[in-house]
């Protein structure tokens, strides 16, 4: 099993890149711990990954949580800190798991639980691509256009 750290996970800072990699160096994980930075095609990524991790404690810069969306799609549970997009996005317990932000105990504990339960994660997988439709374009623009109607008081 390999841990691997996609994307901007160095705020920008290449001191904390390698501050990270001397840590992954000292404690001898240079061969199942991986950085490889930005990548231009995530989905080669979410086909090899047994389940995605989003333990940011602050909305920024993901916001909405794209990363979480496109590991759904392609059937990969997630496991997410809960807050923010996050909570519209996850289903506790049905395609991934939330835990309490800035919880590093939950978080460790989600992980283990969903990396030793096989079954678990391969319901939460058939979960997240069962019910993949409700990211599509059509309907976030349904939905959108059902919030614009609420606001202004119209109805159907």
């Amino acid at each position: 099993m390999q841990l691997l750290l996609a994307g901007d996970v160095y705020s920008g800072d290449e001191r904390h890149l390698e501050e990270l990699r001397n840590d992954i160096a000292r404690a001898g994980l240079g061969e199942r711990v991986r950085l490889p930075g930005f990548c231009a095609e995530p989905q080669l990524v979410l086909a090899a990954a047994d389940v995605l991790v989003a333990p940011s404690t602050t909305a920024w810069p993901e916001g909405y949580g794209l990363a979480v969306v496109d590991a759904l799609c392609a059937g990969v549970p997630v496991i997410a800190s809960a807050h923010g997009g996050h909570l519209e996005i996850v289903r506790d317990g049905v395609d991934g798991l939330l835990v309490p932000p800035d919880d590093v105990d939950a978080l460790a504990g989600a992980i283990r639980r969903m990396l030793d339960d096989a079954d678990l994660r391969h319901a939460m997988a058939r979960a997240a691509l069962r019910d993949r439709t409700r990211f599509a374009m059509e309907r976030g623009h349904q939905e959108l256009w059902r919030i614009y109607d609420e606001v202004i008081g119209r109805s159907d």
